[in-house]
């Protein structure tokens, strides 16, 4: 990703800060670390379900102490196996 990218990435997350649901997100993200080594989004979303609008989700580690450590698949079905983030603490 060039400069450029990584910009247009941060003003995209930014527009999303302050959202009531990231909010409660990264709190049951943390909460989670809390009891667990790792966490996922699909960890996220049994605590707090999805966002209203799904781009929010980017959001939830890209702030607040979270370190990308590897790729699982997906293990909701309707992902068809998709690769999901597994994060620690930073």
């Amino acid at each position: 990703m060039t400069q450029q990218g990584f910009q247009l990435r941060d003003n995209a997350l930014s527009l999303f800060e302050g959202d009531d649901w990231l909010e409660k997100a990264r709190a049951a993200a943390h909460e989670h670390l809390r009891l667990h080594q790792t966490v996922t989004i699909e960890d996220v979303y049994a605590v707090v379900g999805k966002p209203e609008r799904v781009n929010s989700a980017g959001g939830v580690f890209a702030k607040g102490g979270f370190k990308l450590v590897s790729y699982q698949p997906s293990s909701r079905p309707e992902r068809h196996a998709n690769r999901v983030g597994v994060w620690e603490r930073e």
